[in-house]
């Protein structure tokens, strides 16, 4: 991609100046991108070894590897055999954009909340706490002057005039916050409800697409790959086996972790260690972009 936008007829075809658009590819975009070398694996399925260009063997052993839910390629004369997607896949990738859009609001919702309630229960308990440790003759001589203070106040016009106003200033005060907080309230829900519905929508698109046909994983190599192709970050070795575990894979060993490792760093070119956690990625062309 690189080569290609430091090509001048390319670059003028586009329209775009090319040192710009290099600029642009290497801040926003490479570092988002997981490089993945399969040289040196197996063929991984008859599909592979049917493709006819072997410059397309290394992408129908990543996908064979990965098992992804979708395959967005125009190359269907070579690759068309793995089931990938080549009309309409801007409308496909525009709804797994909704669903995750969706997806992610929901899960931002469920963490502020957790965050708020845990804050809130923590400073109650606190206060709770601290109040529990004052002597009750304290509590009664505070109340009584309380009491007091505020029979003075009433008795006398000019103090009830300054107390009717600062509760009528705390009375708006209070009606305008409400006021802003109902206003939030309802740009939230209007957004929430357009997210919802664009989501159900995009569901709805996918259903009506044939979905992939995908072979359960069989080695831990190909077990690692789908569950690291999942993760949304990096993952011990023990967190991987117990995913690999919850997608069916069975072991007899007692630390089957041990072999994990093993496994990963004997293809660093398609697992990537920070530390003793994972990612999937080159290790060679992942380092200089890692996240």
């Amino acid at each position: 991609m690189a080569r290609k936008l430091g090509d001048e007829a390319i670059a003028r075809k586009l329209k775009v100046d090319p040192v710009e658009a290099r600029e642009r590819w290497m801040q926003h975009y490479l570092p988002w991108i997981t490089f993945l070398d399969p040289t040196g694996l197996p063929l991984l399925s008859a599909r592979v070894k049917d493709i006819k260009d072997l410059d397309d063997v290394p992408t129908g052993q990543i996908i064979e590897l990965l098992r992804p839910d979708v395959v967005l390629c125009y190359d269907t004369k070579h690759l068309g055999h793995f089931d990938v997607t080549s009309e309409g896949w801007v409308y496909v990738a525009l709804a797994y954009r909704d669903i995750s859009r969706q997806e992610g609001m929901v899960v931002g919702f469920e963490l502020v909340g957790t965050f708020s309630l845990n804050a809130t229960f923590g400073v109650a308990q606190l206060s709770l706490s601290i109040v529990g440790k004052i002597d009750k003759n304290v509590w009664l001589i505070v109340g009584l002057i309380l009491v007091v203070a505020l029979c003075c106040a009433l008795a006398h016009p000019t103090s009830r005039r300054w107390l009717q106003t600062k509760g009528e200033e705390v009375a708006s005060a209070m009606k305008h916050t409400a006021e802003h907080i109902g206003e939030g309230a309802a740009r939230i829900s209007e957004t929430m409800t357009t997210v919802e519905k664009a989501a159900g929508e995009a569901r709805r698109q996918l259903t009506l697409r044939p979905e992939r046909t995908i072979t359960p994983p069989g080695k831990v190599r190909e077990y690692a790959a789908w569950v690291l192709a999942r993760a949304s970050g990096l993952l011990s070795a023990e967190e991987i086996v117990k995913r690999m575990k919850d997608a069916g894979y069975d072991t007899a060993s007692e630390h089957p972790e041990r072999y994990l490792k093993r496994i990963l760093r004997a293809h660093p070119g398609l697992f990537y260690n920070e530390g003793a956690r994972w990612s999937l990625g080159c290790q060679r062309l992942s380092a200089p972009y890692a996240r």
